[in-house]
């Protein structure tokens, strides 16, 4: 057996991660925090771990990369995502390459551009912040004369209105207009939440497609119908393998997103991601919801807790067609005699 310490720091995290996770949260919990229930208790065990700050820069967090904080992001998919670990860790990110101060509590993040006032006040609107309710600030990016500037504000106060997103996690839609920000500061044209966001729903999404692969598997071979088990029949074996082949392809785009992020390819790396993520939590969850049958659909079922989510996270950051014509439109104006080199180069710097 291989001991904790053996692994790789990423995996030793997220180890831990799933240790905290597995005893805390349940279909229970997860219900009565869509239902309003706080998360401070489990937030502060979290915080307790170390891992919010994995991916800020060394001289405040550890700096571990984006390869090495996915089986963290995994192991929040496969628990259905109870808290916003992934949007804080984002947010700690790009706060720690600001200079900035990263705020205590959970962190909200919103990929849409607002605008900078000379009195850096921002304006505009989302209409979608998941988990927002629960977070003590929101970060984003707003532009002033074509400068991108990073801003944190404080929620309190925040003009926000609850919204009743698909999976009922906390959301909220903000307007803001000459909003003070507590913190601003100038960043690089390539500061880019909106892909960076969309890694992070590819990443959970493929944590999610394991459990309910788990999940299927598990009712397959002790559901008994004619006198065997369901999972002896061709056309649920059908389903099987259709959602296991959609869990291997989204861990296999997360992890090339990954490797892309980490070089600095941010959004050819996301788009691939997000891609292939959102195409598979739509048949993956039209597969498995095939074998559940009817009780897959019902309140006292889990498995309508994690496809809620994936049916939710796989619009959120941009769609799959979304990004399929962000990747395309990236194709096109390279050159076809580029489109060779370009895969062959992205093969080699992963």
């Amino acid at each position: 057996m291989t001991d904790a310490t053996d692994l790789p720091i990423g995996e030793m995290l997220a180890d831990q991660l799933q240790r905290l996770l597995a005893r805390a949260v349940d279909a229970k919990r997860l219900t009565a925090i869509e239902e309003g229930a706080p998360i401070t208790e489990l937030w502060q065990e979290i915080e307790a771990l170390g891992v919010t700050l994995a991916l800020a820069s060394n001289d405040i967090g550890a700096d571990l990369g984006w390869q090495n904080c996915l089986p963290m992001l995994r192991t929040l998919g496969w628990h259905g995502a109870p808290v916003p670990l992934a949007e804080s860790l984002l947010a700690s990110q790009v706060l720690a390459a600001a200079g900035m101060d990263i705020p205590a509590g959970a962190l909200a993040v919103s990929h849409v551009a607002f605008t900078l006032d000379g009195d850096n006040c921002v304006s505009g609107s989302d209409g979608l912040v998941s988990w927002l309710p629960h977070c003590s600030h929101l970060v984003g990016v707003a532009v002033r004369n074509k400068q991108k500037f990073l801003f944190v504000v404080s929620t309190t106060d925040l003009p926000s209105q609850p919204v009743d997103s698909f999976a009922r996690i906390p959301a909220a839609a903000i307007t803001l207009q000459a909003q003070a920000v507590a913190q601003c500061a100038p960043v690089a044209e390539s500061t880019d939440l909106l892909a960076s966001m969309a890694l992070l729903r590819a990443a959970v999404i493929s944590g999610i497609l394991d459990r309910i692969l788990s999940l299927t598997i598990e009712y397959a071979n002790t559901r008994q119908q004619f006198g065997r088990p369901i999972g002896k029949f061709q056309a649920i074996q059908h389903h099987v393998a259709e959602l296991a082949m959609q869990s291997a392809a989204a861990q296999a785009g997360v992890i090339f997103g990954c490797q892309q992020m980490d070089v600095g390819n941010s959004v050819s790396g996301a788009a691939i991601a997000k891609v292939r993520a959102s195409v598979a939590a739509t048949a993956a969850a039209s597969a498995a919801h095939q074998v559940f049958g009817a009780i897959g659909v019902t309140e006292e079922h889990e498995l309508q807790l994690l496809t809620r989510r994936l049916w939710q996270w796989r619009g959120e950051a941009g769609s799959d067609h979304f990004w399929a014509e962000t990747l395309g439109r990236e194709v096109i104006a390279a050159g076809s005699h580029n489109l060779w080199p370009r895969i062959t180069d992205a093969q080699l710097r992963a």
